[in-house]
């Protein structure tokens, strides 16, 4: 079973996110994670795009597994509509 195949079941909710790495940081579990590279429909028009603007950064945090806290390390895309005025 491969890290991503172990981690759809222990952390179903990133199931959207590819997991780069799990890692045993002492008192905390610290996933890294990224989120898939696919084209997803624009919010305000619905046209698809996958062109990427940048990328950012968000740490996440959840409950506790084994009594250790659970970080999240997620890197995310900014897509840019490619609907002119939109």
């Amino acid at each position: 079973m491969d890290g991503n195949s172990l981690t759809e079941i222990v952390f179903s909710g990133l199931s959207v996110l590819v997991i780069e790495d799990v890692a045993d940081g002492g008192d905390a579990v610290v996933v890294t994670a990224r989120t898939r590279e696919v084209g997803v429909p624009c919010p305000v028009c619905g046209t698809p795009t996958a062109k990427v603007h940048g990328y950012h950064g968000r740490t996440v945090t959840d409950v506790p597994v084994d009594g250790r806290q659970v970080i999240v390390r997620l890197r995310v895309r900014r897509l840019v509509c490619p609907v002119l005025g939109c």
